[in-house]
């Protein structure tokens, strides 16, 4: 629940991304549109910033477990 509370202030830094959080907390996905302003390692190094921010780690492990 007090992830819920955390993700709810995750807003991608463009209006043309997407950030998907899903119900078990534990997955995300990070979309960006071609058009967009704001590039995928800028927006991903904004997604890191909240994580620390928030004492949260991002798994970058590709494979799932």
């Amino acid at each position: 629940m007090l992830f819920v509370v955390y993700a709810m202030d995750l807003k991608p830094m463009s209006e043309h991304n997407r950030i998907i959080k899903y119900a078990d907390d534990t997955t995300g996905t990070l979309l960006v549109a071609e058009k967009s302003s704001v590039d995928v390692a800028v927006e991903f190094g904004h997604l890191e910033d909240w994580s620390r921010h928030n004492k949260l780690a991002i798994n970058k492990d590709r494979r799932l477990k």
